[in-house]
């Protein structure tokens, strides 16, 4: 249900590329804001929709821990129902407090920060974080839970069964903090600082997003570093095909931390900026890390995919297989996919200088296209495995 929430954002994206290719809604006054909005509904829904199924997921933990016996017994048709069911209130809700307190008149964007008025602004980001609080309480009561239990259960020998627990459940805490929370109070300090009318030629200058990306990267980098370092020293840890999976997640998700670092020197010496602008070439480079981090990442998700697939439709099979002879297959894929992305990143893009630095202003519209359509084509893919 998360994958299908992720799907309608996907699409929501794109709606976003039309209006950027076609500049329709435009008009001479401005944006027409009901059209706009229409266009932003996807990504409204779809982020409200995965906060929902975040949530679930920490009551299903819950449930789990709190009542095995009857956990086994549950309805996965009638709780999925209860969701959908909660996903149309819900959205029915959203969609009507954001068109009933629709400003009139035209706006200079066709962002949702622009055309929305601020009272949908505040509720929409305080009710995320309100449900990010609600999530963290939940876990927290989760592993109070298990301590408690493991506490009661058998010890065994040469394992610490509650320091694996408050360690799993820990990073757990630490991610759902960094990637569901953050942002949204990043969205919410931006709304206290700036009025949203506002255009930013640049947005990589937005001294809140220096902040969120200079707290970012270095966490991004040092968790998944220790993760790599993990797998060269340790012995049983490569004894599991899963487990080198994840160490390349986690390099790849590396190489996305060095590219938000490259980021994060643009604001602080404004280079490549000239006084026509930022030379695209040179914002490319210092695009290349993230794009092609999210590009392997996306590649492991779906290696995973097929390797949960293997298990479990060949284990004998899949017991004999290579290690090292899987890992430089995904090594050589990584490589032919990264080269064609470049020529096609390269050869396409414009001469001419742009007015930002981001990947979405310097690269060329069948560039953004074709990378958003794959991602979106292998998010499908993964769902279907």
């Amino acid at each position: 249900m998360m994958a299908f929430t992720d799907i309608i954002i996907g699409i929501g994206l794109l709606g976003r590329i039309t209006v950027y290719l076609t500049g329709y809604p435009r008009t001479p006054e401005g944006y027409n804001r009901s059209i706009c909005l229409s266009f932003a509904i996807p990504q409204i829904i779809g982020i409200m929709w995965n906060q929902s199924v975040l949530t679930h997921m920490a009551k299903d933990r819950l449930k789990a821990i709190r009542n095995p016996v009857h956990y086994a017994n549950v309805s996965y048709t009638r709780e999925s129902l209860k969701i959908l069911f909660e996903w149309i209130l819900s959205g029915t809700v959203v969609l009507l407090i954001i068109f009933l307190s629709l400003p009139s008149g035209y706006s200079v964007q066709c962002s949702t920060g622009s055309i929305a008025s601020h009272g949908f602004l505040y509720a929409y980001v305080v009710t995320g974080v309100v449900k990010g609080i609600y999530v963290l309480t939940i876990y927290y009561r989760a592993l109070k839970e298990l301590k408690a239990k493991v506490r009661s259960a058998p010890k065994m020998a040469g394992v610490n069964v509650q320091s694996i627990v408050f360690k799993r459940v820990s990073v757990l805490l630490i991610f759902y903090l960094t990637f569901c929370v953050s942002p949204l109070l990043l969205v919410f300090i931006s709304l206290q600082k700036t009025d949203m009318t506002y255009y930013y030629p640049d947005p990589d200058q937005l001294i809140e997003l220096f902040v969120f990306r200079s707290i970012f990267a270095p966490i991004c980098i040092a968790m998944h570093a220790f993760l790599i370092f993990v797998f060269i020293y340790s012995r049983s840890y490569r004894q599991s095909f899963h487990n080198w999976l994840t160490t390349m997640m986690a390099f790849a998700d590396v190489i996305v931390g060095i590219g938000i670092f490259a980021r994060i020197s643009v604001f602080i010496t404004g280079y490549p900026r000239t006084s026509d602008g930022y030379n695209r070439s040179i914002c490319l480079a210092f695009a290349v890390p993230q794009f092609l981090g999210i590009l392997w990442s996306q590649s492991i998700v779906s290696h995973m995919a097929r390797d949960r697939l293997k298990a479990i439709t060949n284990p004998t099979a899949y017991g004999n297989i290579s290690f090292k002879i899987e890992s430089m297959k995904i090594i050589i894929e990584w490589i032919i996919f990264g080269i064609i992305v470049l020529l096609v990143a390269y050869l396409t893009l414009p001469h001419s200088h742009s007015v930002q630095c981001s990947t979405g202003s310097i690269a060329s519209h069948l560039f953004l296209y074709l990378y958003i359509f794959t991602g979106t084509v292998k998010g499908i893919l993964v769902s279907c495995k």
